[in-house]
């Protein structure tokens, strides 16, 4: 009985190259599922240093507009310190006539 290799040898080849191309993907897929897996890690690390970064942002945000209002504060309380003794320094003006007396109707 002799064989007939062709046969045998193109049905080999066949599985081979399947198995190949099998196996190609499957390593894509592993490569690629890897790669997603570090880059959402770096992503998430990225934005944790985001968010510290943006809390230090905010508190001296926070802080650079309490210092303003303070001077604003300041400056506003010396005008009316300025304005009170203006007012204490002139002269009361003399009313032209008689007050007035509101009655019940």
């Amino acid at each position: 009985m002799e064989g007939d290799y062709s046969m045998l040898i193109g049905l080999i080849s066949v599985v081979c190259g399947a198995g190949m191309i099998g196996l190609s993907y499957l390593g894509a897929y592993l490569l690629g599922h890897s790669r997603g897996r570090r880059e959402a890690e770096m992503d998430r690390q990225l934005a944790e240093q985001d968010s510290q970064f943006v809390g230090q942002q905010r508190a001296d945000a926070i802080q650079h507009s309490l210092s303003s209002m303070a001077q604003a504060i300041e400056r506003l309380t010396d005008a009316q310190r300025v304005a009170l003794l203006d007012r204490m320094r002139a002269p009361e003006p003399r009313p032209s006539r008689a007050p007035r007396q509101d009655t019940p109707a």
